[in-house]
């Protein structure tokens, strides 16, 4: 191509063939074998890498990255980002990892980019926005599931959900479907937000499931637990109740304990029966 072109347009060829049973092979920059080189492709608009005639991935001049069919499509389609896989080779498949880019060494430091995944924004007058799925891969016979983990290394916070969207934590039917845990001296909180009105359920209370539920149930030696119920101030209420069989409502103690009732803050009334 003309390097110094101060006017017009050019159009520069390479390997171009629509001819039908042609095939052409195009290899631009140095192999693996050279000491070093560099290979920079540009232009001054947008760019685009076709396959099969189709703009796979087309940067444009505002720091964007297409992937699919060009920046618009007159039709739906998927497009997939993947690591390579094993093929008939007895390895794994490659790992993939995205990330934001690393601060700068200069100064005293400075705070590295973040990575957003967001579905798309609707359009139009009622349109959508696109959802985000995070899962692992499909199995082969008796081949272990995959984990989506969450914050597990280095992330000092782990925020799900907001005020405007319901959240669903959902396990299987094994004894550890669901597990809330804290580190040690921890605290887990449920429901302490400062928003009035709310209501904490725990439990199932619309179908007719049998349940149980421990609250602070523990049998192991030398362990010791406190479990508070209830508010003392204004009108706050707790009800205990159960159902119609013999031992509906039982209130034990250890051995040599002791069952105290209204005994702290003295009770105008205490009914029984």
């Amino acid at each position: 191509g003309n390097a110094a072109l101060s006017s017009g347009t050019q159009a520069i060829n390479i390997g171009t063939n629509n001819t039908a049973g042609g095939t052409t092979k195009v290899t631009i920059g140095t192999s693996s074998t050279a000491t070093g080189g560099t290979t920079t492709i540009q232009s001054k608009g947008t760019t685009s890498i076709r396959t099969n005639n189709v703009a796979r991935a087309t940067f444009d001049t505002s720091g964007n990255l297409y992937l699919g069919n060009g920046t618009t499509s007159t039709g739906t389609g998927t497009f997939t980002l993947q690591g390579t896989g094993g093929g008939t080779n007895n390895i794994a498949g490659y790992a993939l990892t995205m990330r934001g880019g690393t601060g700068g060494s200069g100064g005293t430091g400075n705070v590295g980019g973040v990575l957003t995944l967001q579905g798309g924004n609707g359009a139009g007058t009622n349109g959508g926005g696109g959802g985000v799925t995070l899962d692992a891969g499909t199995i082969t016979g008796t081949g272990t599931r995959g984990t989506v983990a969450l914050g597990t290394t280095n992330a000092g916070a782990v925020n799900i959900g907001n005020t405007n969207s319901a959240v669903t934590i959902q396990g299987n039917g094994t004894a550890s479907a669901v597990s809330v845990q804290a580190a040690a001296s921890g605290t887990i909180s449920v429901g302490t937000a400062n928003a009035n009105n709310t209501t904490v359920t725990i439990g199932n209370t619309a179908n007719a499931v049998a349940q149980t539920i421990n609250v602070g149930y523990n049998n192991t030696a030398s362990s010791t637990t406190n479990v508070n119920l209830g508010n003392l101030l204004s009108t706050s209420a707790t009800l205990i109740q159960g159902g119609t069989g013999a031992t509906a409502v039982a209130i034990q103690s250890g051995t040599s304990g002791t069952i105290g009732i209204a005994t702290a803050n003295r009770a105008n009334t205490v009914q029984i029966g």
